[in-house]
């Protein structure tokens, strides 16, 4: 087995190398971000869709994919239309031989609501 980082620290990169990787043409962004939506969260006000969006924005994320657990609430409440979001949700498998299982889909190419909800129906057909 590799060698992992030893701590936090090893995998920061420094501010003179993040300004080269924007610079280079890569962006920033949180693509796993829980809200309130999801039912192990606490209901704080900070982590509701809106202050976590707006939190994204003024940390200078390009880019914030909220990925509730077997939600889509969070695009509800906060709309699909807003510049930088990429929709996302995190699945629940139901599965004996992949217990704990999760997957993490983002929709970039799709048109939101539309495929979202699509996902929803089907979900909803499964329990």
């Amino acid at each position: 087995m590799g060698r992992g980082p030893k701590n936090y620290e090893e995998k920061l990169i420094t501010p003179e190398q993040a300004v080269k990787l924007i610079e280079e043409g890569w962006r920033r962004a949180d693509l796993h971000v829980h809200t309130t939506c999801s039912f192990d969260v606490l209901p704080a006000r900070d982590l509701n869709p809106e202050s976590l969006y707006e939190k994204a924005l003024k940390m200078g994320m390009d880019y914030v994919t909220f990925t509730d657990h077997d939600t889509i609430e969070a695009y509800e409440i906060l709309g699909w239309d807003h510049e930088k979001l990429v929709p996302g949700v995190e699945i629940s498998v139901y599965d004996p031989e992949f217990a704990g299982t999760r997957f993490i889909l983002t929709f970039s190419s799709l048109t939101g609501r539309s495929s979202l909800s699509s996902w929803k129906l089907r979900k909803s057909n499964m329990t």
